[in-house]
């Protein structure tokens, strides 16, 4: 591990406050424990400006003297974030591994999406990069979009239209494209198929590897995408 002098560290708001970043939108984060840390050093005008984020958090210590996801989660909440999903990852004790199911929680990735209520604020940071309300909108429905979170961006463009972002027709024609990229396909709909599918998933999952390397299991999906 490399040893970097704390006074060669910057915090996200200080990259901001010295013209290093003018704006952070979405942030990704895989840090080695790191990532509360980083999170806290942009509370400033980083997090009241952010429009989503995916942390990778641990239920369970990994790292020496780190805050766990609790701690990730209430500063995150405590900044108008609430967390939509969560892609988990199980490791198996040494004691025993060989067996088809899942071991322990250990960690993961959190993914976060700003409410709607703030867009009820006056003002979101006081560093004069502020984006606009509607400019925040466009890129929060991006966002949603990318990680196929249909429902919240249907909330996005309700939550546009009544605080006047969006005129009438705007979220019409935003509302028809969703219903169409969104469209569930036929074997959703009938209960024939709804089974079948079930019952190939069981059987996948039963002739699947007991777990990766042995002894680590983890979702496969954040909001409804891959993204390993």
């Amino acid at each position: 591990m490399i040893d970097i002098p704390q006074a060669r560290v910057k915090s996200l708001d200080q990259l901001i406050e010295e013209g290093y970043i003018r704006q952070i939108d979405f942030i990704k984060l895989d840090a080695q424990g790191s990532e509360y840390g980083i999170l806290n050093g942009g509370r400033k005008h980083v997090l009241p400006n952010l429009i989503g984020a995916q942390v990778e958090v641990e239920f369970e210590p990994v790292y020496e003297n780190q805050p766990l996801f609790n701690e990730v989660d209430q500063l995150m909440r405590n900044h108008g974030f609430q967390l939509m999903d969560i892609r988990r990852s199980y490791w198996k004790r040494k004691d025993f591994q060989n067996f088809a199911g899942k071991g322990q929680l250990i960690f993961g990735d959190a993914l976060y999406f700003k409410r709607f209520n703030h867009f009820d604020a006056e003002g979101q940071s006081s560093n004069g990069r502020t984006p606009s309300k509607r400019e925040q909108l466009i890129k929060q429905l991006i966002v949603a979009l990318v990680y196929q979170m249909f429902d919240y961006a249907v909330g996005l463009l309700k939550t546009g239209a009544s605080h006047g972002l969006l005129n009438g027709e705007e979220s019409c024609l935003y509302l028809k494209e969703l219903s169409q990229v969104s469209h569930k396909g036929l074997g959703t709909y009938t209960s024939f198929f709804g089974r079948l599918h079930r019952a190939s998933q069981t059987v996948l999952n039963k002739l699947k590897p007991q777990s990766y390397l042995g002894w680590a299991d983890s979702d496969r999906e954040i909001g409804n995408i891959r993204d390993k």
